[in-house]
């Protein structure tokens, strides 16, 4: 029985390593040089044109490192009167750094929501990327800054633009399990069904592998594909599981998931499950007894204990005494202290 996906599903927007930093680095300046050397090849222009090319382009550079140095003292009084002062912003405002990080992105990632407010109010780029073909938005979304994420889509950034191997802001976001900003982006009208192209996880899948539980229950709502495959033929309730999210599989067994739809390698939600030795889950899976709720599985009442009462009963072969179970459950939690599941919910 195979493993599924491996958790680190999307890489970070500014956590690349060393060597391919380096070398992303390296390959974006490269490619200044040869633009730079291009504009400045003048051929039969006079020499005092193009040493006066250099001379703007150098001016330039030395106006963009004290942005710069501006944003990283987080000097949002000084940064004002720089840039209030300073002729021909648009020149070097949108500047990189060697690794391609605009002032924007830095701001952003640095969570200085009054400097990207000045940036984007003097004309920043909102979809300029870095070397890793990230872009501020990206960057947002994995650091949770709120205001930035806002201000970024109220000034028109691309709210589905894809960065390498086609993940999206949505996908950073269900990874973090900040529901708070999944729903932000689906009100800006986010593809919550987009999928990453290597592997073909969607938001929803990725958000119930991880257990990020209100994510989850916020993209249904919303409209996400519970039938939706990756590329190994996996929906999301594989996901869920294989990791043992009961409260996850109850929501999308309400959406209409199907316990037994076969991924390629013919394994069903409930295969998975058991293999992983999920009683609880298998019992969920198989049997509408229940009638479990979204509502339901919300209420910290609804424990159940993969050493108790319920998991012996599965090992007895005794599936018919397991709603008298969690029925007493239910009925007496709040009285004693009774074992729950370990499970991180967010």
């Amino acid at each position: 029985m195979p493993l599924l996906a491996s958790r680190v599903l999307v890489e970070s927007s500014d956590g690349m390593t060393t060597a391919a930093l380096m070398k992303a680095a390296l390959t974006h300046r490269a490619t200044q040089l040869k633009r730079n050397s291009t504009i400045g090849w003048r051929g039969f222009l006079p020499h005092r044109f193009t040493a006066r090319n250099n001379s703007t382009e150098t001016l330039n550079r030395l106006r963009h490192s004290k942005l710069l140095e501006l944003i990283v003292r987080g000097d949002t009084t000084k940064l004002g009167e720089f840039l209030k002062t300073t002729d021909s912003i648009h020149n070097f405002l949108n500047l990189a750094t060697v690794s391609g990080q605009s002032a924007l992105y830095i701001a952003v990632c640095k969570g200085l929501d009054q400097i990207v407010a000045l940036l984007l109010e003097y004309g920043a780029g909102v979809d300029q990327r870095n070397c890793g073909e990230y872009t501020a938005l990206h960057a947002a979304c994995e650091h949770e800054q709120e205001g930035a994420i806002r201000m970024l889509l109220k000034h028109q950034a691309n709210v589905d633009l894809m960065g390498p191997d086609g993940v999206r802001a949505i996908h950073f976001a269900s990874q973090k399990g900040y529901d708070h900003i999944v729903n932000i982006l689906i009100q800006y009208k986010a593809d919550f069904d987009a999928e990453i192209v290597s592997s073909g996880l969607t938001s929803l899948m990725i958000a119930a592998q991880l257990g990020h539980f209100k994510v989850v229950e916020s993209l249904l709502r919303a409209g996400a594909d519970p039938h939706a495959e990756d590329n190994k033929g996996n929906t999301a309730l594989h996901f869920a599981s294989q990791e043992g999210k009961y409260q996850i599989c109850c929501l999308l067994l309400a959406a209409g998931a199907d316990p037994y739809m076969p991924n390629i390698e013919e394994d069903t939600p409930v295969d998975l499950a058991d293999f992983h030795g999920f009683s609880h889950i298998v019992y969920i899976l198989e049997f509408s007894t229940l009638n479990l709720s979204a509502a339901f599985v919300t209420d910290d009442r609804f424990s159940l204990g993969m050493s108790g009462q319920l998991n012996d009963a599965f090992i007895r072969n005794r599936p018919d005494i397991a709603p008298i179970i969690v029925k007493n459950r239910m009925k007496y939690a709040r009285f004693y202290n009774l074992g729950r599941i370990t499970e991180e919910t967010s």
